[in-house]
């Protein structure tokens, strides 16, 4: 299952700048963050933003999806879905390159070799996700699993620092047979100290034999990041899924931002990661 990630830079020449030039202000050249690959004004020349990490992925592959234009300057991608077997505890994706001029981007997905930190300062918050239906309660099998885990989706600024976050945590019985048990919550978090904030949130549960599923929407904006404008970012159904083989599935449906005239772009990471089980 591939699912929608739409990217909306408006004024991208102006945002490529500001995307190379400021790790150039930090003084260090090697530094992590976006970089521009070519100049958008040159005639031919493809705008590239390349988003660079200190963070390896072990057994990597990449693979470049090509995107469909939105007609503003942005561009509308499919995200890979991520699973989990029993025995697999955790995997992640990536963008490491956009090219807005032709709409293609580069996904890197593999497993995390460095673990990954909480966020620090900014503010949290959490919801109870809400049922579709009553609990299913399943027949006692002496061979049931308890397991759980979560799907994350978050997005970076151009020099890595994470500026917001969806969690859908997910907690499911299995016997290979069906899902006898399940339940679910969200967590959010927003870098709150540089003008972000939570404008909307909800979570769901839905309940089958064959699997149990979580999904989180939220909506962030900052008036602040590139004043007078405000940017939105939109996570429309962030989904965990256990199924009745133990497997731990996530994707999100879409995820994008939007931004004012002359904006620094952000980019995404996913990640499923089994807690239990």
């Amino acid at each position: 299952m591939w699912k929608l990630l739409r990217l909306s830079p408006r004024s991208l020449a102006v945002a490529a700048v500001v995307a190379f030039t400021l790790p150039l202000g930090l003084a260090a050249p090697a530094q992590a963050g976006d970089r521009t690959l070519a100049d958008p004004s040159v005639d031919g020349g493809d705008l590239v933003v390349t988003h660079d990490s200190d963070a390896p992925l072990a057994d990597a592959t990449t693979t470049r999806l090509r995107g469909d234009a939105t007609g503003d300057g942005g561009c509308v991608f499919t995200i890979p879905q991520l699973s989990l077997a029993p025995d697999q505890s955790i995997i992640e994706a990536r963008q490491v390159a956009t090219n807005f001029t032709d709409c293609t981007t580069t996904v890197e997905i593999g497993t995390p070799v460095t673990e990954d930190d909480r966020p620090e300062g900014g503010t949290f918050d959490s919801d109870p996700a809400r049922s579709l239906g009553a609990a299913r309660d399943g027949d006692a099998q002496i061979n049931a699993v308890s397991s759980s885990g979560y799907y994350r989706v978050w997005w970076e600024d151009v020099i890595n620092i994470r500026v917001h976050e969806v969690k859908t945590n997910i907690s499911w019985t299995w016997d290979g047979i069906c899902v006898t048990a399940s339940s679910g919550s969200a967590n959010y978090w927003w870098l709150s100290g540089t003008g972000w904030s939570k404008d909307s949130s909800s979570s769901t549960i839905s309940r089958a034999c064959s699997s149990a599923r979580v999904f989180t929407d939220a909506v962030y904006k900052n008036g602040a990041f590139c004043w007078p404008g405000t940017v939105w970012s939109h996570y429309d159904n962030v989904t965990a899924r256990g199924t009745s083989d133990g497997s731990l599935i996530g994707w999100v449906d879409s995820t994008w931002t939007t931004y004012p005239f002359a904006c620094p772009t952000l980019h995404f990471h996913t990640q499923l990661v089994r807690v239990t089980g």
